[in-house]
């Protein structure tokens, strides 16, 4: 499925108007989970609500600029500092770190040909190539300076699993649409904190998926939280349209952190 039949499908259109609805109202969207670390308590009332809360050090606007720096300079050891610099950040440099020195001797040229892809006009699931990493750390760095690439990670997979999931529950729909079976992964430490299945509605895990189809998992969310940035009309159509992307996988990586507790409405 390409792009725009994507986003014309009608299960695509119900989602992106239902998601209109708990991005800024107050008490659309009821969640929240006490973060390990530190033993913080969240609470979000909407979407928005769970960006404000945002809670990670957001540092990765410096290492994209000179990750996207090094790729128009043809400078491969600076494209790789950036990116062992995304990958420390993301907690994902192990296993990722020797990944990424297999693109010697040149990385620029890779990262580059990813861009070049992701501008063609293609099915969802021809995307991939067997030459592409994707994991949860080359996902942050593809992110980092490709754009409308999101990060796809298990939080995020949660978080979308979980509206999804809620979306499902409202409109009283008797199983997952395609279009929007999203996978997540597993926490450190915890089987179930990510799972956002429940009540008949269930979603794979990454783990079992192999790479092209966590790499189609991510196209397909940049195209949904594209669209959505692109057409909302709700607090997050006041932030800097190249920042507002940015601001709803926040969001989202805030929400799913731990999806085990939530309930719909």
């Amino acid at each position: 499925m390409r792009k725009d039949d994507y986003l014309s499908s009608q299960a695509v259109k119900d989602f992106i108007g239902w998601m209109e609805t708990h991005l800024d109202t107050p008490d659309s969207f009821a969640h929240g989970y006490v973060k390990k670390k530190g033993r913080k308590n969240f609470e979000f009332d909407n979407l928005f609500s769970a960006y404000k809360k945002y809670d990670w050090p957001y540092v990765i606007d410096e290492f994209s600029a000179k990750l996207i720096w090094s790729l128009v300079e043809s400078d491969d050891r600076s494209c790789v500092d950036a990116c062992c610099s995304i990958l420390e950040w993301g907690g994902v440099l192990r296993g990722n770190k020797e990944r990424l020195s297999r693109l010697t001797p040149n990385p620029c040229a890779y990262f580059l040909a990813v861009q070049a892809r992701l501008t063609t006009d293609l099915p969802s699931s021809e995307y991939f190539i067997p030459d592409i990493h994707m994991t949860s750390g080359f996902s942050k760095i593809y992110s980092a300076y490709i754009d409308d690439f999101i990060i796809y990670d298990g939080r995020v997979g949660a978080a979308l699993g979980l509206l999804v999931r809620m979306f499902c529950e409202q409109t009283i729909l008797p199983s997952i649409p395609h279009e929007l079976l999203f996978a997540w992964a597993r926490g450190r430490g915890s089987i179930d904190r990510r799972n956002p299945s429940r009540n008949g509605y269930n979603f794979p895990e990454i783990i079992y998926y192999h790479p092209g189809a966590y790499f189609e998992n991510n196209i397909r969310a940049n195209w949904l939280i594209s669209e959505i940035a692109r057409t909302t009309k709700s607090e997050f159509a006041k932030i800097e349209k190249p920042l507002r992307l940015r601001a709803l996988e926040q969001a989202l990586l805030m929400i799913g952190y731990d999806v085990s507790g939530s309930q719909s409405l």
